[in-house]
């Protein structure tokens, strides 16, 4: 969506939006965050040594339970 975040859209839904999800990304000193947007989507953020946002590699998982 921007330097230094990206969204990740999910094929298949969570049930509701409260579920785990873990970021990080390829840049010294700096950190990540991920921050829920739907069900069905996330927002994965990495930072720099400046908490300013960057581009990077980036390393995404979530976990809870799925609407079937």
């Amino acid at each position: 969506t921007g330097t230094g975040n990206r969204r990740v859209n999910f094929d298949l839904a969570f049930n509701g939006t409260k579920f785990g999800k873990q970021v990080t990304g390829d840049l010294a000193g700096g950190g990540a965050r991920a921050s829920g947007v739907s069900s069905s989507a996330t927002d994965a953020m990495i930072y720099n040594s400046s908490d300013a946002l960057a581009d990077a590699e980036t390393f995404f998982s979530a976990w809870g339970i799925f609407t079937a």
